[in-house]
């Protein structure tokens, strides 16, 4: 395998698989809050949702959530075509 296609496998890859990101957001009332992205095709809900019960000691309400297409990407050894996927939750812990 080329130097190049591997350097394209190691960022689908990462795209594919993404970590949870946490932000601090304070909402309009002055609460603190976390925005948590669970990007990739990898991810679900289920991964913002046990970040979520890590950073509030397992406690915490879900205030909104979304999940959108973030565009498509093609495998450069089959040619196939995937849809990333990206997700993301606002929490505050109880």
């Amino acid at each position: 395998m080329s130097k190049i296609a591997q350097t394209i496998l190691v960022i689908f890859t990462m795209i594919l698989t993404g970590c949870v990101r946490v932000t601090p957001v304070s909402l309009g009332d002055g609460t603190n809050a976390y925005e948590l992205s669970c990007p990739g095709s990898a991810r679900s809900y289920a991964d913002c949702r046990n970040k979520a019960a890590e950073i509030c000691g397992g406690k915490y309400k879900e205030l909104d959530q979304e999940e959108y297409s973030s565009g498509a990407f093609v495998d450069p050894n089959s040619g196939m075509i995937f849809q990333g996927r990206q997700r993301r939750m606002t929490v505050v812990c109880k």
